[in-house]
């Protein structure tokens, strides 16, 4: 830890909170937002170097960064788990840093032809007759089913009786 007092001091707030593991985390793709990482890592779905950990504010290495995984045991290692984001993590293991913007080169223009009057829409091709579309035919209508006698042995079904509710009587004064 060859860290002297005037390295210490020259830290700005924004380098401290993008070392955190809730901000890697995120920035590394394991999470949708920032607020998820934070839920994985205190639900115990993140390690560091093979070990979990469920501290949000974790300071992590530079040494340390490249191995922040989801727990053996964690449902997320599934690839198919459904809160897992759809970008795949492997891809953001290239630098956090959006790539220098080149300057755009300007595209070759091609001249307009504009139609003269001697120029004429092609006519679209006659179809051939065998093409026409098939008449739907009428749907059928369904079968009348004949009525089954029940069978010497059973019962046919009977309606349910109706139970009227008794009132019971009020006794008055």
């Amino acid at each position: 830890m060859g860290s002297s007092l005037d390295d210490v001091l020259a830290l700005d707030t924004e380098t401290v909170l993008s070392r955190r593991l809730q901000t890697l985390v995120y920035l590394k793709g394991f999470s949708s937002t920032p607020y998820q990482a934070r839920q994985l890592i205190s639900h115990g779905h993140v390690a560091v170097k093979g070990k979990k950990i469920t501290v949000p504010g974790y300071m992590v290495g530079k040494e340390e960064e490249g191995q922040i995984t989801y727990t053996i045991r964690s449902p997320l290692n599934e690839i198919s788990h459904p809160a897992r984001p759809k970008v795949e993590m492997y891809k953001s293991e290239m630098p956090v840093v959006p790539p220098k913007e080149k300057p755009l080169e300007k595209p070759l223009e091609k001249p307009i032809e504009k139609p003269g009057p001697a120029a004429s829409k092609p006519e679209p091709a006659p179809q051939p007759a065998s093409v026409q579309p098939a008449p739907i035919p009428a749907t059928p209508q369904p079968l009348a089913q004949p009525k089954q006698e029940p069978s010497s042995g059973e019962k046919p079904a009977e309606k349910p009786k109706e139970h009227k509710k008794k009132e019971k009587k009020e006794e008055g004064s």
